[in-house]
């Protein structure tokens, strides 16, 4: 078992890993309050340079895959985290409306754009089954039945959207280049 310090964006910018959460682990279970703590910690550290946050640890191991699809990591620890830093990104890719940005976003953090076909591998983290179809149509910006709307997935990216959608645009990106990107965590 080996540690390594890393940033939560420089794990989430790797282009060749699919994170799975696997069955036996718990529901997308965050609500508002860990959000607000969380937009909290990233704004406090987007307004003082030079700051950083300790996020927590990710832990997981790399199964096999075949040639052609990216490297699968199975998470033991870390994905309510992993989950909530996704959903902060995808809203803000929503709300941003720089075209550059938003596919920077999408292509760098939230999709493996060399994966061709299977959306299970082309998203970068797959849910749990009971929260993947509601995770599923944010990424890909499609329709939600009335039963994903009460998602706390759908719920906490409607949060962050619905925060995201009142700020000047280049605070918006503040958040995410002076902000997130100083989230460390350590992966085991």
């Amino acid at each position: 078992m080996k540690s390594l310090d890393n940033k939560i964006l420089h794990l989430l910018s790797n282009n060749d890993v699919t994170f799975f959460i696997p069955p036996y682990q718990r529901n997308y279970a965050w609500d508002e309050e860990m959000c607000e703590i969380l937009y909290s910690d990233i704004e406090k550290v987007a307004q003082n340079p030079g700051s950083q946050h300790f996020f927590g640890t990710v832990i997981y191991y790399a199964e096999s895959t075949i040639l052609g699809q990216p490297d699968k990591y199975i998470l033991v620890d870390g994905q309510q985290r992993l989950t909530t830093t996704m959903l902060f990104l995808i809203a803000a890719r929503d709300v941003i409306r720089d075209e550059k940005v938003k596919t920077w976003i999408d292509s760098r953090y939230l999709k493996n754009n060399n994966v061709t076909g299977d959306v299970e591998f082309k998203i970068k983290l797959k849910q749990v089954e009971s929260d993947w179809n509601a995770y599923k149509k944010i990424i890909l910006n499609s329709n939600l039945d009335d039963a994903e709307t009460k998602s706390a997935v759908y719920k906490n990216y409607a949060f962050f959207r619905k925060k995201f959608e009142k700020l000047e645009q280049d605070k918006l990106t503040r958040l995410i280049e002076k902000g997130l990107k100083e989230f460390n965590i350590v992966t085991i």
